[in-house]
């Protein structure tokens, strides 16, 4: 196919991370998942097969309510943590092919 899903970072907030961390771990414990990589607090990696490819960061600041009406994109995107996900393609010419399909 060309495509395939390579890694997600999805971000806790401060006070929750340890109770994501264990909760993820539990949950993809029988998947074949362990934690590879690890900073206490800050961020941890679980790997499936080949490298993590499930993470977990605290991010910037706690989930709260925000107005969005108020609030400017700036505000919005840097006041909280972020979701990553990448996708491995096999080519350059996938890679362009994505692109133009994307935009």
């Amino acid at each position: 196919m060309g495509i395939h899903l390579d890694h997600v970072s999805l971000p806790t907030g401060r006070n929750h991370f340890k109770q994501m961390r264990d909760f993820y771990v539990n949950l993809l414990t029988p998947f074949g998942y362990f934690v590879m990589v690890e900073v206490p607090g800050g961020f941890c990696g679980l790997q499936g097969n080949r490298s993590p490819d499930f993470w977990l960061h605290r991010g910037q600041e706690e989930f709260a309510p925000i107005d969005r009406a108020a609030a400017s994109a700036d505000d919005i995107i840097e006041g909280r943590g972020r979701t990553h996900v990448a996708f491995r393609l096999t080519s350059p010419k996938k890679v362009d092919e994505w692109y133009a399909t994307a935009m």
